[in-house]
C-alpha cells in the first residue's frame, strides 16, 4: 500500500510537562495507514521553562521547533 496522502498534527505547548506524554502518546496511537495516511507530528515548544522539551525530547520521529514564548496563535503560525 502506497501511502500518498499527508496529514501533520501540530501542537504548540507551554509548560505541559504533566500532559504532554500522555497526549504524544494517544497521537502516537491514531492509526491512519488503514486510509492511506501518513501523519507527522510537529510539536512548538513555545518557550517552556519546565520539564516540557525534555519529554518531548524522549519520544522517537516527532518534529520540534524550539522557539520564544510569543503565544499560542504565534506558536500555530
Amino acid at each position: 500500500m502506497i501511502l500518498d496522502k499527508s496529514v501533520a498534527i501540530i501542537i504548540p505547548v507551554f509548560n505541559e510537562e504533566h500532559t504532554i506524554e500522555k497526549l504524544l502518546k494517544k497521537i502516537i496511537k491514531i492509526n491512519l495507514k488503514k486510509i492511506n495516511f501518513k501523519k507527522e507530528i510537529i510539536v512548538i515548544n513555545d518557550g517552556s521553562t519546565d520539564n516540557t522539551l525534555r519529554k518531548i525530547k524522549s519520544f522517537k520521529n516527532i518534529k520540534i521547533l524550539n522557539k520564544k514564548n510569543e503565544g499560542k496563535g504565534r506558536a500555530v503560525q
